[in-house]
């Protein structure tokens, strides 16, 4: 009967067992063997016992570690939705600089869901600043250019930059 008093008595609380748990996890993360966990004056346990602790601190940590990336996905996507809402309605109205950014954010869409083949040239490459300046009224895709594009290659034009 004493016995038991004592064991009971030398019962960890929540915290004290969180604590040690940690120092064995710790410990064998470290390269500590289990028998020399189980030795340190911190623990006082068997192998086995320090054995259990690891698998299921480890176990533990796996879980949360899933718990995060799923919640870090989760974020990822939701920023990413965002951003393609926000742009959408200029794609919508035909602005090219809008529609490079849509199909490059719906590419990452893609990639992130994993719905793309194995990636190979692109059969037709993405518009460049470089080529949506040398555009004039009579370049297939000037309708598709924005206002302030249009203004923009006048304005050029007219002070004799292109």
């Amino acid at each position: 009967m004493d016995g038991n008093l004592d064991r009971r008595s030398a019962r960890l609380t929540a915290e004290q067992r969180r604590e040690r748990n940690e120092f064995i996890l710790t410990a064998f993360l470290a390269g500590r063997t289990e028998r020399w966990i189980a030795n340190n004056s911190k623990v006082k346990l068997t192998s086995p016992w320090v054995h259990e602790i690891i698998k299921a601190e480890l176990t533990g940590a796996a879980k949360r570690q899933e718990l995060l990336t799923d919640q870090a996905k989760t974020i990822y996507i939701e920023r990413l939705e965002m951003l393609i809402s926000r742009a959408w309605p200029k794609v919508m109205e035909g602005d090219l600089k809008a529609i490079e950014v849509g199909r490059r954010l719906l590419e990452q869409q893609a990639r992130f869901y994993d719905i793309t083949e194995e990636r190979g040239p692109m059969l037709v490459p993405p518009m460049s600043d470089a080529e949506m300046t040398d555009m004039d009224e009579s370049s297939p895709g000037y309708a598709l250019l924005d206002e302030l594009t249009k203004y923009r290659l006048k304005q050029q034009r007219e002070a004799g930059g292109l």
